[in-house]
């Protein structure tokens, strides 16, 4: 079985960090020949997730951001150390899929 291949990045809660994230999935995105508008599509996704980790999670500690290629997906999934939120008060999404056959 062939590992899936996956990117972690480790980014501050300080202003702009959300644009490193940004680069890193833009090689991502090259290495799965992804067009344009589906690397801009993650990279806006990619912006709101973070700005929500900053700006919710009330942590001064740093966001987690692994990008995972599975097949012909790519997974990111950001992670904060912050005070958390009441799951049950949250509908229940399992994924976003973004406009593309590729997701």
């Amino acid at each position: 079985m062939i590992k899936s291949p996956t990117v972690e990045l480790t980014i501050p809660v300080l202003p702009d960090m959300e644009l490193a994230a940004t680069k890193t999935a833009e090689v991502v995105a090259k290495h799965m020949d992804l067009d344009d508008e589906q690397t801009a599509e993650i990279s806006m996704a990619l912006i709101e997730a973070c700005l929500n980790a900053f700006e919710h999670s009330k942590s001064k500690e740093q966001v987690e951001i692994h990008f995972k290629i599975q097949d012909d997906r790519l997974i990111i999934q950001v992670t904060d150390k912050g005070k958390g939120f009441d799951k049950s008060k949250v509908e229940d999404r399992k994924s976003t899929r973004l406009n593309s056959s590729h997701w």
